[in-house]
């Protein structure tokens, strides 16, 4: 027979698993009903679906050179061509894609890693506190650029550098995120009552706190996206992101910033503007989901 401990916790863990899904249920239907998520989500797909699937449909290859040298925008070639006669309209889409792959790579890591140390440090605390949280001041106090630019200038540029380097910039903001909720959520009834049944710790944590946290810090992975291609973007433009032949947004900005002046406007402009449209999408997308999970301590 099973004992009463059993019985409790797997009534428990039922009892959770029908709020979750009751939770979701409310959730969809408040992002539909939020103009700014819906909008966010709209330039979303349309940057995302461009980046990934347009250049199955574009006729050039974006390291392609064609007679046709600094061309402005037009039907044959939608966003113009550089000075070397390729098509910009391929090249800012595969440089999206690698923008995009650097920047969700980055947080996705980041958040993954930020988040199993903070719970750590907020559940168990004392040394294990001190000494988590002591690094993450130290890497806290370092502008994310500034890091990324002393990483790549030791390791020399690459994408998985790039990646490294934003990753290693943004634990220590999930980390925060995820100990101020476990240091919130231990002091729970709930959380005595499994500590009390003889609950693994790791069942606690992971089981039981985790999808807690989770709300939290998928707004702010959402919001740090954007931020993460403003990143990426600066070290392409400063010569320190995706080595040629490769090119992300960035790269594509600082390649054509010298033929502004002189009509060649949408080398630089172009680039720039796909740019904008992902931070804001993401930007969108994180403040409706901020209202939505009713959040309001992250910024």
């Amino acid at each position: 027979m099973e004992t009463k401990t059993a019985v409790t916790s797997r009534r428990l863990e039922e009892f959770a698993r029908l709020q979750r899904i009751e939770n979701r249920s409310k959730i969809s239907k408040k992002i539909m009903r939020n103009k700014g998520t819906v909008m966010g989500i709209a330039v979303l797909v349309f940057v995302i679906v461009l980046a990934v699937a347009g250049p199955l449909f574009v006729k050039y290859s974006y390291t392609e050179m064609t007679p046709d040298l600094l061309q402005a925008p037009s039907a044959k070639h939608l966003f113009g061509t550089d000075f070397f006669g390729r098509d910009t309209f391929a090249r800012t889409l595969y440089a999206a894609k690698a923008s995009l792959l650097i920047s969700v790579a980055a947080t996705f890591i980041s958040a993954i890693i930020g988040v199993f140390l903070g719970m750590l440090s907020g559940y168990y605390g004392k040394t294990a506190d001190r000494v988590i949280m002591g690094i993450s001041d130290v890497f806290l106090a370092v502008p994310v650029l500034l890091f990324a630019v002393c990483i790549i200038a030791v390791f020399d540029r690459g994408t998985a550098v790039s990646i490294a380097a934003i990753t290693i910039g943004f634990i220590p903001s999930f980390l925060r995120i995820a100990r101020g909720q476990v240091l919130s959520l231990k002091r729970r009834e709930f959380v005595t009552a499994l500590n009390s049944m003889g609950i693994s710790d790791f069942s606690v944590i992971f089981r039981h706190l985790l999808p807690n946290v989770i709300a939290p810090v998928v707004v702010m992975a959402t919001i740090s996206v954007g931020f993460a291609v403003i990143i990426e973007s600066a070290l392409a433009y400063i010569g320190m992101g995706v080595p040629i032949p490769g090119c992300s947004l960035g790269s594509l900005v600082m390649e054509g910033r010298s033929y502004i002046t002189t009509g060649g406007w949408w080398l630089s402009t172009l680039p720039g503007c796909y740019i904008v449209l992902i931070v804001i999408g993401f930007n969108l997308f994180g403040d409706g989901l901020r209202d939505i999970l009713d959040i309001h301590d992250i910024t």
